[in-house]
Order: C-alpha cells, then structure tokens, then sequence
C-alpha cells in the first residue's frame, strides 16, 4: 500500500466511528418506521452476523500468514502484538453492541409507555448497525495490512535465501578448484 493509501486509511479509521454513528444514529431516529419494533429480532440477529464476520475474517487472515515457514521469530512477535491489539479492537465493538442492545430493549420497554422511547430503541439499533459495518471495514483494512506484512516477509526471506545459496556458492568454488 502506498503512503496516500495508508493516510487515507489512517483518516477514514479516525472520521468513519464518529461519521457513521452519527449518521446512523439519525437514520434510525427518522427513517425507520414506527411498527419497525416487531422486526427487532431480526435486525439484531443480522447485526450481530456482521459483527462476527470481522473476527472471523481476521482469525482466517492471520491463520493464512501463520502457516508460511519463513517468518522469522521477531516477525511471528510483531504478527502475535498485532493480532492482539486487532482483536480487542473488535471485542471493544463486541462490547459496545451489547451495551446497545441492552439500551435498546430498555427503550422497548419504555416504549410501551412512551411513543417517542421506541424512536430511540430504533435509533440505538441504527447505531449498532454503523459500529457492526465500521467494525468489517477495520477486518477489510487488517486483511489488506496482513498480506502487505506477508509480502514484504516473504521478499525479505527470498533475499536471505538468494544470499545463502551466493555465498555458499562462493564458498564451495576454492573447494571444487583445490581438489
């Protein structure tokens, strides 16, 4: 990845939570009708798919890198950190979800006292649904910074390769011209 895609990238994870929360959070408070509640059970199952989808897509990514035989130690340490952090980015998510699910039906239950609650259980879903698709965007751009870290680890281990097999080379001739 370039430096302009990697400062795209830097600035789309700082402004895509707050922007897609935001606008998520509108979106629910508008656009979703009012006898949208009986279909809650629906929407926080598909959120909830969603929000997996990343954990998976990450664990498969790093499994994928795992495998090859040229990584050095310090490199399977930097894959190990990273990972690490990546997945309790995601369990923050995971967490946050479920914190809104909770306000969500809290709001359900005020709803049957309060037309104007329901609007906001919806609203939280709404939000839910931005933190589950911003949370597959940070899976997207791990994946894409696990095959960069691939690539350039496997460059590194054909160059050490390439130089092995040259001095060694060097080495045998004054044999092989000796005897």
């Amino acid at each position: 990845m370039s430096t302009i895609g990697h400062a795209l990238v830097a600035l789309m994870q700082l402004l895509l939570p707050s922007g897609l929360f935001a606008l998520c959070f509108f979106w629910g408070a508008t656009l979703i009708p009012d006898d949208a509640s009986g279909k809650l059970p629906l929407i926080f199952s598909s959120v909830f798919t969603i929000m997996i989808a990343p954990l998976i897509m990450v664990r498969n990514s790093v499994e994928d890198v795992r495998k090859e035989e040229f990584l050095t130690r310090e490199e399977h340490q930097r894959l190990n950190l990273k990972v690490i952090s990546i997945r309790n980015r995601l369990m923050l998510y995971i967490f946050l979800l479920l914190a809104f699910a909770l306000l969500a039906a809290f709001g359900l239950h005020l709803a049957s006292v309060n037309a104007v609650a329901s609007k906001y259980a919806l609203s939280v879903v709404g939000a839910m649904f931005g933190i589950a698709v911003y949370s597959l965007f940070i899976a997207l751009v791990t994946r894409s910074k696990l095959s960069d870290f691939e690539a350039e680890s496997r460059s590194r281990y054909l160059q050490i390769k390439r130089k092995r097999a040259l001095r060694e080379k060097l080495l045998n001739k004054p044999n092989s011209s000796s005897s």
